[in-house]
């Protein structure tokens, strides 16, 4: 964080950002404001959460925001406060510049969001929890996977399975999707019901304590046809290159390059990856106009798909800790093809 400062050049930064602020000060409330200095931070919130305390930061329970915020100005001599451009509405910037109205602002372009594109060992265990229980949870629904149910339904078991295990909510909405729609990238549940020949894609998240996990499997019938299993191998190929150079120093454009290259290129539209964390999709995004490289300890996903329009889709994808050697998956749910039929 001091290296952020001295970066903007700034006595100070702002903090609106729900998922930074928890980051800086575990505080998950519906209303606050984080001040970080070269010295200390602070959490502002009001008196609904007068029972929150931290190690992290010191917590004022305000009634009176301005002028709380101006004793911490003049506490801390701020000239200069950065704020989260990215992230503030302009109405909201015009409330903040009437707060601090004694203060420069200076856009900070993302950097605060950044600082978390490193995890901490802790929050690779926080992650690594997260994605077993997703694992747990579709472990528990697959033998509701049998001709008739419709989309829709075995969404809801997905849902249903995921809190019962203890999920404090979800990533994102389960995508299952049978048959032709597997070949739809972001398919929405429907009430196809399944039958014995369709291939099954569902790509789901579960979030715990705060971080949140993601997961594609793709499920073949009892008697694929050639092209299925040849389209699902080459997949597989492309998703273990992607994991195995998962490490540090890799320029990301070059680790999508060598993922995307043994699959056709109008069948495979959107990025290899992206970061993992308090948000399911955060920095890095693991993309061929990248210009970043991989450091150690970041957490992306790996998820080559192929898809034929009309036809059938497939999609695996694993949550990812880069290291110095290769990347290390956290998923232990197979992903052999011999493993993956269903019925």
């Amino acid at each position: 964080m001091q290296q952020v400062l001295e970066k903007l050049n700034v006595d100070a930064a702002i903090i609106t950002n729900p998922k930074d602020i928890f980051y800086h000060t575990s505080f998950n409330g519906s209303s606050s404001i984080a001040i970080l200095t070269k010295k200390n931070t602070y959490l502002i919130t009001d008196p609904r959460y007068s029972h929150f305390k931290s190690k992290k930061c010191k917590v004022i329970i305000s009634k009176a925001l301005k002028k709380d915020i101006q004793e911490i100005i003049q506490k801390e001599k701020i000239n200069t406060i950065s704020f989260q451009n990215f992230e503030v509405k302009y109405s909201s910037y015009w409330n903040l510049k009437r707060i601090f109205q004694d203060c420069s602002f200076k856009k900070d372009d993302g950097l605060i969001g950044e600082l978390r594109v490193i995890k901490t060992t802790k929050e690779i265990e926080l992650l690594t929890k997260a994605q077993r229980l997703n694992e747990k949870t579709l472990k528990h629904s697959l033998p509701n996977l049998k001709v008739g149910i419709t989309e829709k339904e075995f969404a809801s078991i997905i849902k249903i399975h995921a809190l019962k295990l203890g999920a404090e909510g979800f990533s994102f909405d389960p995508i299952v999707a049978f048959g032709k729609n597997s070949a739809n990238i972001h398919h929405s549940p429907t009430n196809k019901k399944l039958r014995q020949t369709d291939l099954v894609l569902i790509d789901m998240g579960v979030s715990l304590n705060g971080y949140q996990s993601d997961m594609s499997r793709t499920f073949l019938p009892k008697n694929p046809s050639k092209e299925q299993k040849q389209a699902y191998l080459t997949v597989l190929s492309s998703f273990k290159t992607g994991i195995q150079y998962s490490k540090e120093g890799t320029k990301i454009k070059e680790l999508d390059k060598l993922s995307r290259e043994p699959l056709s290129p109008d069948n495979f539209k959107h990025a290899l990856g992206h970061g993992v964390g308090l948000d399911v999709h955060e920095l890095p995004y693991i993309s061929p106009k990248s210009k970043k490289s991989l450091k150690n300890n970041m957490v992306i996903t790996i998820e080559p798909g192929l898809y034929y329009k009309d036809k059938f889709g497939i999609r695996i994808e694993d949550v990812v800790v880069v290291s110095q050697k290769n990347g290390k998956s956290i998923s232990k749910f197979p992903t052999d093809i011999s493993q993956v039929i269903w019925g």
